[in-house]
């Protein structure tokens, strides 16, 4: 899995977080919102809302459409 500087970091087998801006979310690029958000009820995650969700260990992961990610902006 690609870790973004500034995200989790995995020591003691545990996952720590040192987010400068206060967030500790990650957003991830899908084809479709509405079939992932149907896949990931096989997992132990919390729905947060129709492109949201919660990981077991707290951390939220923000579903967004492949079509509409923008890069650099």
């Amino acid at each position: 899995m690609l870790v973004p500087r500034g995200y989790p970091a995995l020591r003691d087998g545990k996952y720590q977080y040192h987010c400068r801006n206060g967030y500790v979310h990650i957003s991830i690029a899908v084809d479709s919102v509405e079939e992932t958000m149907e896949k990931i009820k096989a997992y132990p995650v919390t729905p947060i809302n129709d492109h949201w969700f919660s990981l077991p260990d707290g951390t939220k992961i923000e579903l967004k459409l492949l079509e509409n990610w923008k890069v650099n902006d």
